[in-house]
């Protein structure tokens, strides 16, 4: 009985270990992203509003909300959102789903990216996403969650 006592509280050590430096990594991670230029192409219709766009030197994340101004139901439309280097090189192009987004609706997204060194993003409004597989839609974060959650459930099952 001894034992197990003992294992126990080595398992329960390590556990802690790993969610203490998670939440440290996070910590100083969050640090080390900068607020970095948005333009958005303008959009009156419907209204895009960006709350914020910050990044890394290897990643990213755009945050905002879509509103359905038009009158008519918003259905497999887009955000498009377009990411530039210092030197107006296009580094690549993530893309936000608009699915069922009825008249005077507000969608909120978050798109994460990882594209070297950007430094400022173009957001705009487009009827279709050109060359993209339906895992590009999933962002980054959402995909670090679900694997994250699987490994815990794995864990204690």
């Amino acid at each position: 009985m001894g034992r197990l006592k003992t294992l126990t509280k080595y398992l329960l050590m390590v556990v802690a270990f790993y969610f203490f430096s998670n939440i440290l990594i996070t910590i100083v991670l969050k640090g080390t992203y900068k607020e970095i230029k948005t333009q958005m192409i303008e959009s009156t219709s419907p209204k895009i509003e960006i709350i914020q766009t910050k990044a890394t030197y290897i990643n990213g994340y755009t945050e905002g909300k879509v509103t359905n101004n038009t009158g008519e139901v918003i259905d497999n439309k887009f955000v498009k959102i377009d990411c530039y280097s210092a030197r107006d090189v296009k580094l690549g192009t993530k893309y936000v789903r608009i699915s069922d987004l009825k008249p005077n609706e507000t969608m909120d997204f978050r798109m994460g990216f990882k594209f070297t060194d950007v430094y400022r993003v173009n957001i705009s409004y487009v009827d279709e996403a050109i060359n993209v597989q339906d895992e590009e839609f999933i962002s980054d974060d959402l995909t670090t969650s679900m694997i994250l959650g699987g490994l815990i459930l794995l864990c204690f099952m």
